[in-house]
C-alpha cells in the first residue's frame, strides 16, 4: 500500500473513532458522516474526494462491524488496540443518550432530554428552546412548552395565569400565582396585620393574629396567671382564674366551712355551708334537739330529726298508758285517752 494511502487510512480510522465518541457524547449521528470525511486540505492531492469517501466507508464498516474491539482495523495494522477499545461497541450506547435531534432545522419545540440535544444549547421544560428561559424554574412565570404557555413550543413566553410560582410559607403568607402577562413571579406578599391566624381554644387561650411581616403565625400564648376567666355564679362559687400555663379556666369553689346561707328562723333549721367541691350550698338542719316540750302527762316532747327545718307535729301518748297511779279500790289509776295531752281527772269514790 502506498505511504500516502496508508496515511490517509490511518487518519480515517482515527477520525472514525473520534466520530464514534462524538456520537455517544452528543447523540448527533450526522456528525459521524461529517467527521469521517477528510478535508481536501488535509489529504492534498493524494486522491479524489470520492476515493476518500470510499476508504472512509470501508474503514468505518470494518470498525462498526467488529463486535467488540475493531479486529478488522487491528488486523490491518491501522490503529493501536487501546484506541479501538475506547470506541463504543454498538449503536445501543447512542440510543441510551436519548432521542436524536432533528436534521436541517433549529429543532425548536422538539422533545429533548438535555441541552446537548438542541442546536440552541437549551433544553427547557422538555423541549428545545430559543434561550435559557429561566432554566425550567418553577419559581418564575416563563416556559418554553406550549402546554404551559398556551403559545408555541420552543418560544420562551409567559406562563398562563393561575399557576403557582411561589408557595405559601405559612398561614400569614399568600401564595403567589402567575398573572399570564409577566414572566416574573409577583412580589411576595404577607397577610395584613391583625388578621386572625389561630383562634382561641378556651377561656384562657389568646387568639393570635398576623403581624404583617412574618409568614408564620406568632407562637401560641395563654392568659397570664390570675386572670379572671369566669365570674362567680353562686354563693359557693368563686371567680375562676387562669393558671398561666393551660388554655382551660380553672374552677374554684368556697371551702366546706364557708357559710353560704343563714338559718331560716325555723326551730330545726341551721346555717347552711358549701360542699367545698361545687357551687352547691348544702342545707343544714338540727338533729336530736328538743323543739317542743311535752304539754302534759299524756303529751310527748318533739325533737328535730335532721332533715327538715320544722319541728315534727305534736303527738300525744297512745290511749291506755297510765298517767296517774291510785291506791286502788275506790281510787283507781287514770290512763291517757290518746287524744288529750293531759291526764284525765283523778277519780276518788272513797270519800
Amino acid at each position: 500500500m502506498p505511504a500516502a494511502r496508508s496515511l490517509v487510512l490511518l487518519m480515517l480510522v482515527t477520525s472514525t473513532l473520534a466520530c464514534e465518541r462524538t456520537v455517544v457524547r452528543y447523540v448527533e449521528r450526522d456528525a459521524c458522516v461529517l467527521d469521517a470525511r477528510v478535508d481536501d486540505a488535509r489529504v492534498g492531492d493524494a486522491r479524489t474526494n470520492d476515493a476518500a469517501d470510499d476508504d472512509a466507508s470501508a474503514v468505518h464498516d470494518a470498525m462498526t462491524d467488529a463486535p467488540n474491539d475493531g479486529d478488522a482495523a487491528l488486523d490491518a495494522g491501522l490503529v493501536d488496540a487501546s484506541v479501538v477499545d475506547a470506541a463504543p461497541n454498538s449503536d445501543a450506547s447512542m440510543l441510551d443518550a436519548g432521542p436524536l435531534p432533528c436534521d436541517g432545522s433549529d429543532c425548536l419545540g422538539q422533545a429533548c432530554l438535555n441541552d446537548l440535544q438542541c442546536p440552541s444549547g437549551h433544553c427547557v421544560d422538555g423541549v428545545c428552546c430559543e434561550n435559557d428561559c429561566g432554566g425550567g424554574s418553577t419559581q418564575d412565570c416563563q416556559a418554553c412548552n406550549g402546554a404551559q404557555t398556551g403559545g408555541t413550543s420552543g418560544r420562551c413566553e409567559p406562563i398562563a395565569a393561575g399557576r403557582e410560582c411561589r408557595a405559601s410559607a405559612g398561614v400569614c403568607d399568600f401564595r403567589e400565582l402567575c398573572d399570564g402577562t409577566s414572566r416574573v413571579c409577583p412580589a411576595d406578599v404577607r397577610l395584613p396585620a391583625d388578621v386572625p391566624c389561630r383562634s382561641r381554644r378556651d377561656l384562657c387561650d389568646l387568639a393570635e393574629v398576623c403581624d404583617g411581616v412574618s409568614a408564620t403565625c406568632p407562637d401560641d400564648a395563654v392568659q397570664k396567671a390570675g386572670a379572671i376567666c369566669r365570674a362567680s355564679v353562686g354563693n359557693c362559687d368563686r371567680e375562676d382564674v387562669c393558671d398561666g400555663v393551660n388554655v382551660y379556666c380553672v374552677d374554684r369553689f368556697q371551702s366546706a366551712t364557708f357559710q353560704c346561707a343563714p338559718s331560716s328562723g325555723e326551730i330545726c333549721d341551721a346555717p347552711d355551708f358549701c360542699s367545698g367541691t361545687s357551687n352547691y350550698c348544702r342545707p343544714t338542719y338540727l338533729s336530736g334537739v328538743e323543739c317542743r316540750p311535752g304539754a302534759g302527762a299524756c303529751d310527748r316532747a318533739e325533737y328535730c330529726f335532721g332533715s327538715s327545718p320544722l319541728c315534727p307535729p305534736d303527738q300525744v301518748v297512745q290511749a291506755g298508758i297510765v298517767c296517774r297511779w291510785g291506791p286502788g279500790g275506790c281510787n283507781p289509776a287514770e290512763s291517757c285517752d290518746g287524744v288529750a295531752a293531759m291526764c284525765p281527772a283523778d277519780v276518788d269514790t272513797c270519800n
